[in-house]
């Protein structure tokens, strides 16, 4: 069974809870602590491994999260959060057209390393229209190019097939990792697609939701939620 959550924060938790949401509602979270923050609606055992793919956004003044999760938060996050669940089991069929929202970690691999294909082919681009007296490429359209590329090639695994000039990059940006044991922060680039897709596997679609799409799912990243699109 997989569950599909959202969470917010509870304005009205009191004692070290209520310090708790006070310190991370009035913070920026960068993206390892919030990783830390989701923990407390998951991390039910010492032992638990991940086993979601989230997404963190805001509403108001206080961090909201939508998640994929094979159980519900575990009963002490309602200390601090207001948790809202329900079993994820959209009734697809072949030929149906949704509207997905993804926020995706849109790396490719280049020997040993993983780099931003956004940030690489923008600065590819911008060397070649310098040299030619040009303007520099718009960074949110090279994202949306390469961002649309980035999910055609996952989108058969995912069971869909994209409407191609539905595809738009809502946002893009980077931001600096810090992870225990390493001394220098890495970069995290986060692309936010939106579009429209037809369902072409119902199964294969239903089960690659939960496990994430790309990297990054640690972080944040690789959440897809979908919707029925109107005909």
């Amino acid at each position: 069974m997989t569950y599909l959550i959202r969470a917010r924060l509870r304005r009205d938790a009191g004692g070290s809870d209520g310090a708790l949401v006070k310190l991370v509602a009035d913070e920026t979270l960068a993206p390892g602590r919030r990783h830390d923050l989701v923990w407390t609606l998951f991390g039910d055992t010492a032992e638990r491994e991940r086993d979601f793919v989230f997404r963190m956004d805001s509403e108001g003044d206080r961090p909201v999260v939508m998640a994929y999760a094979p159980r519900p938060p575990h009963g002490d996050a309602r200390r601090i959060w207001h948790v809202d669940h329900k079993p994820f089991t959209p009734q697809l069929f072949p030929g149906d057209r949704i509207r997905f929202s993804l926020r995706a970690n849109p790396v490719k691999q280049q020997g040993n390393r993983r780099i931003d294909a956004v940030y690489d082919t923008f600065w590819r681009e911008r060397e070649a229209a310098r040299a030619a007296g040009q303007p520099d490429p718009d960074r949110l359209d090279v994202a949306q190019t390469v961002g649309h590329a980035w999910l055609a090639r996952r989108a058969p695994a995912l069971g869909i097939e994209l409407d191609a000039d539905s595809i738009a990059a809502q946002a893009y940006r980077t931001e600096s990792v810090f992870k225990p044991g390493r001394r220098k922060p890495f970069t995290l680039s986060v692309l936010d697609l939106t579009g429209t897709a037809r369902v072409v596997d119902p199964q294969a679609l239903t089960a690659a939701l939960p496990a994430g799409v790309g990297k990054g799912k640690a972080y944040g990243c690789g959440m897809m939620l979908i919707a029925r699109a109107s005909a």
